[in-house]
């Protein structure tokens, strides 16, 4: 792991934490480090020691940024790992990555490994024979879920686990 892979930017979803929490904690790696429920702007970010020198030019960029509603209400998958809640709209979500990636061009997006970034709230992350559907049967029942996108969080993997180092909130 680099030492870019220990830093994101997310939005978190405390509304689905309740019905997550238990799957993530269990079947992926980052709910297992105790990150929340969220969706990813951007992943790897900075290295730990660019942090404080970019958190004021990243506080104002997301001060421009307008909170929204949004609904985690269909689930996805991306074979063959992982369950995923997708964001409707998810417009807003792509706009927002895409400006963040804009101020930083030279942090590709899980490193270039995806033509399209899927905005998505992870589930599951896990081939284990059964434990998709199984999740997928118990979230469904709390579906759809509301929420409101009111800020950004920039966390660290330390080592006791995620840590969020700045709340980044949108003031539109």
């Amino acid at each position: 792991m680099t030492a870019r892979e220990h830093t994101a930017l997310v939005v978190p979803v405390p509304e689905a934490e309740h019905v997550l929490r238990a799957w993530r904690a269990t079947y992926t790696e980052d709910g297992r480090a105790g990150m929340w429920s969220h969706v990813t702007l951007l992943y790897p970010f900075l290295e730990p020691q660019e942090i404080e020198a970019n958190l004021e030019p990243l506080r104002a960029h997301l001060r421009g940024v307008e909170p929204f509603a949004f609904l985690l209400g269909d689930v996805r998958r991306f074979p063959p790992r992982v369950l995923y809640l997708a964001p409707e709209p998810d417009e807003r979500f792509r706009a927002l990555a895409s400006s963040v990636w804009a101020l930083y061009p030279d942090r590709l997006p899980y490193d270039g490994a995806f033509e399209d970034v899927v905005p998505h709230c992870t589930v599951v992350d896990v081939e284990e024979p059964g434990v998709q559907e199984a999740a997928e049967a118990a979230v469904r029942r709390h579906l759809p879920l509301r929420a409101l996108a009111l800020e950004a969080w920039l966390v660290e993997l330390v080592e006791e686990g995620w840590s969020v180092r700045a709340r980044l909130p949108f003031a539109g």
